[in-house]
């Protein structure tokens, strides 16, 4: 008799992405208390969305801070 692990197993592809690494975010967090560079990094956010994330993506590895899980059933994944 199969357990409802397995089963899952099979019919559900997992993809883990590593969001923010350790240092990054140790980092950043140290950074925020200084109020001009919290400002400044506001106002990026709010002039150069895009810009920002490109920067920040390339902080996504491991060892990491978070990471995101996304399950999709593998016949939902036949069709997209």
């Amino acid at each position: 008799m199969k357990t409802s692990v397995e089963s899952c197993q099979k019919e559900w592809k997992r993809m883990v992405i590593p969001n923010e690494s350790l240092p990054f975010h140790d980092g950043m967090m140290k950074t925020e208390m200084f109020r001009p560079w919290d400002y400044s990094f506001r106002l990026a956010l709010w002039v150069v969305p895009g810009v920002v994330e490109r920067v920040l993506r390339r902080f996504d590895r491991e060892p990491s801070y978070r990471k995101i899980f996304i399950l999709t059933r593998e016949s939902y994944a036949a069709y997209t």
